[in-house]
């Protein structure tokens, strides 16, 4: 077995990408798809290298200028020019579906600085945002990352496509939506329980040529800690700048009529800041019975390096585990579990349970949102789409381009294809996780989830979209 590793430069659609490779016999693939924790094991390898990189590179931007024209940049009183345009030499993430989105992702180098309008063109997106500035990539010209037949995931489309960076302050990104007013494309926001064919419609909105669908972008992510803060002025400017710089006017194809965001499981809880601040855009949870979908979730896991390194520690120890995933990701419940329960179905289980149970406090919460029942869409999607798309207030002769997806699997480049993952064993979903399961149920006030239920306001029954 010989593993190596090289810095590719153009031989690929991919510049400049750090490749890591393993060759067994003759063969050789990508090692991230022989064994998900060698990313991690090499991941603070790049760091480190990233790290003694950049501190060579600040000390020629020390002699030439660029520190001292970067930290004007980010003053109050910024240049016209502040958007720091940087060249993507080499990138690394340890997970790229699942880790944020982050500046450390990538080895950048100076190139110019420009108007704030610069990101404005259709190959650039909003990345990543803070308090202080806003980042975004540029891909080649030509090239869109919310092609869902090219990448299934925003961000690992944005991660890999990436040639440029660009960084702009926080208050120069606000003055740039001043100017562009407020939202006024059509907004479709989706939740869902995780493998319920959430990725398929969003598909089917972007086969109709009219919507833009950005799938789990990162940058939701990034406003997770708003929901805390939701009443706070300046934390609904935050988000709306967000929302404006990621749903911003598509120049090259007049025919867009809206976007559709996907929101990832773990970040559902954001719709109820979502609505305060758009209560006209639409809201959907696309849902499916729960124990196909924790099955299909535990086929997942031996192939993303942060769902199998998660495994492994719940082996040793489920207080590991449960620290492991709560210093990733702060807004993920695990209460009513068993202190004692170890099970591969540990942290499935209440990542599937807090979407459901965030659906059930909007419709309390009055929030005007409505459930896609992927059974429906799958047995009658003509049907379905009906419903759908009447709720949403979508022309219906857009629904036979919109079928047209249902040929093809919807994450069939992703590491989550069904065709790759259909035959990996998984974990029997024994009567203890049945009876965790259904403890947590009870102890929120909630039925059952792994009976096969219809959530209330579900579109995609048979005229049930008119019902309460």
């Amino acid at each position: 077995m010989d593993i190596w590793i090289y810095f590719h430069q153009q031989t690929t659609s991919i510049p400049n990408t750090i490749l890591i490779h393993i060759t067994t016999s003759s063969v050789r693939r990508p090692m991230e798809m022989f064994h998900p924790l060698i990313p991690g094991l090499l991941y603070p390898v790049f760091l480190l290298v990233r790290a003694i990189v950049h501190l060579f590179r600040n000390i020629c931007w020390k002699l030439s200028g660029s520190t001292a024209a970067s930290s004007n940049a980010t003053r109050p009183d910024a240049p016209m020019k502040c958007a720091h345009v940087l060249k993507v030499k080499w990138r690394f993430k340890f997970d790229v579906l699942i880790q944020s989105n982050k500046p450390e992702d990538f080895v950048l180098f100076h190139e110019s600085f420009e108007y704030p309008e610069y990101v404005l063109k259709d190959e650039i997106t909003l990345y990543h945002i803070n308090t202080r500035e806003a980042m975004f990539v540029e891909c080649q010209k030509g090239s869109s990352v919310w092609d869902l037949r090219e990448f299934s995931f925003s961000k690992e489309a944005q991660f890999r496509l990436a040639e440029k960076v660009i960084i702009m302050p926080i208050g120069a990104a606000k003055k740039l939506v001043y100017s562009l007013g407020r939202l006024r494309d059509k907004i479709i926001f989706m939740g869902n329980t995780s493998r319920c064919g959430s990725t398929l419609l969003c598909r089917m909105f972007q086969s109709t040529g009219h919507y833009i669908s950005y799938v789990e972008p990162g940058v939701l992510g990034d406003l997770m800690p708003c929901v805390e803060h939701e009443d706070d002025p300046d934390v609904a400017e935050y988000i709306m700048t967000t929302l404006t710089l990621l749903c911003k006017p598509c120049q090259q194809n007049p025919a867009i009529e809206g976007h559709v965001i996907k929101i990832a499981t773990s970040s559902t809880k954001i719709i109820q800041c979502l609505h305060k601040l758009l209560p006209k855009a639409h809201y959907l949870f696309v849902y499916r019975n729960l124990l196909p979908v924790m099955k299909s979730v535990a086929r997942i896991v031996p192939s993303l390096p942060y769902t199998h390194l998660y495994s492994l520690l719940n082996l040793l120890s489920a207080k590991w585990a449960e620290n492991f995933s709560t210093y990733h990701n702060r807004y993920e419940e695990h209460s009513y579990l068993d202190e004692d329960f170890v099970s591969p179905y540990r942290r499935i289980i209440p990542l599937c349970l807090q979407a459901v149970l965030c659906y059930f406090s909007f419709l309390k919460q009055g929030i005007s949102i409505c459930a896609v029942r992927y059974e429906d869409l799958i047995q009658d999607p003509e049907g379905s789409l009906k419903s759908i798309f009447s709720v949403c207030d979508i022309h219906h002769g857009y629904i036979p381009k919109a079928l047209i997806p249902l040929d093809h699997d919807a994450q069939e480049k992703s590491a989550l294809s069904g065709t790759k993952i259909v035959n990996l064993k998984i974990p029997e979903f024994t009567d203890v996780e049945k009876e965790q399961v259904r403890k947590m149920c009870e102890c929120y006030g909630i039925p059952n989830i792994l009976i096969d239920k219809v959530y209330p306001h579900t579109v995609t029954l048979s005229g049930s979209w008119l019902r309460k």
